[in-house]
């Protein structure tokens, strides 16, 4: 009792701090910062289960929040901690992007030979970076779907998530779990924005599906991720869809992986906006070829894997 007290006030202070009205209800309305450059006009409506869950990892008990900041932490991974990490078995299912992040991996573990040219490209001579002791190959990737229909319908990718999971069941070799949304799924006008945090939902899969699919295995570590952006995505429904998510995922104590403030954010830090304008973050230039997609070049792909080595050195157990 005296655990779920501390939870409950924590969780308090963080939304006293985040949101302009917390009412009893999961129901609520919140409203940026007026100095805050990104944030869209108006308040919006956060969804949030009514459940304050423990971490489901087991060494150690600080979060894991994995964002922009994380990636220079990568040059200081200590080996041992770079080859348990290679020695855990993950699952990862996404669409296009997430091959991005795929082919990133490899080439940071220079696993093609010859090596591509397309690894280094668009990246400082200075920055090209390879050493075989990046050993990805326990980290598997699946589309969503079988080709070429990888990119369902954001609801469809929870269901399918879950019931890969489920098919796998508890003798699994896998200990690591996610899936990520991709930035087609944050079109002006999309509902994920909306739905996935609205539960209890009799149209939508949503976050309590991933909960319930938590508690059947809670030998196992699930990640949870922001959705991928683009040039042109940026917008509010991609916007509050990733606010919701950093703030379900510290009121909950779960693993973030911050996916779209990692492709937001410059080298240096300076953050990236949308092409149309209207000053909500969005993928950077130096990380994409395209004039308003999403699919990363191979800085914006090198800089993802070094984040998910980040994440998964980690969920080993390193402590940066």
């Amino acid at each position: 009792m005296k655990t779920r007290y501390i939870a409950i006030i924590s969780l308090a202070l963080f939304v006293f701090t985040s949101l302009s009205a917390f009412p009893s209800r999961s129901r609520a309305e919140m409203q940026q910062a007026p100095d805050d450059p990104q944030a869209p006009a108006g308040p919006m409506t956060l969804y949030l289960p009514n459940v304050i869950r423990q971490s489901t990892v087991t060494n150690g008990s600080n979060r894991i929040v994995i964002d922009h900041n994380s990636v220079d932490l990568f040059n200081s991974i200590p080996d041992q901690y770079i080859q348990a990490a290679s020695q855990i078995h993950q699952l990862f299912r996404h669409a296009s992007v997430g091959n991005n992040l795929s082919l990133g991996l490899d080439c940071l573990m220079d696993k093609t030979q010859p090596r591509p040219s397309s690894c280094d490209r668009d990246i400082p001579i200075n920055q090209i970076i390879y050493n075989s002791k990046y050993n990805r190959d326990n980290w598997d990737f699946e589309y969503h779907k079988p080709l070429p229909e990888q990119n369902p319908g954001w609801n469809e990718k929870i269901s399918l998530f879950v019931d890969r999971v489920s098919n796998l069941g508890t003798n699994s070799s896998y200990s690591v779990y996610s899936f990520k949304f991709g930035f087609v799924d944050g079109f002006n006008g999309s509902v994920i924005d909306n739905e996935f945090f609205n539960s209890p939902n009799s149209v939508y899969p949503t976050i309590q599906d991933l909960e319930t699919l938590e508690d059947q295995y809670p030998n196992k570590v699930f990640v949870y991720w922001t959705m991928g952006l683009s040039r042109a995505i940026g917008t509010s429904d991609a916007y509050y869809f990733n606010q919701q998510m950093r703030a379900y995922s510290q009121a909950n104590n779960k693993i973030l992986f911050d996916f779209a403030d990692i492709g937001s954010h410059r080298p240096d830090g300076t953050p990236c906006y949308a092409n149309s304008g209207n000053g909500i973050e969005a993928l950077c230039d130096e990380y994409t070829n395209e004039d308003n997609g999403g699919h990363l070049n191979a800085l914006g792909s090198q800089r993802a894997a070094k984040a998910m080595w980040v994440l998964m050195a980690q969920i080993a157990g390193w402590r940066p």
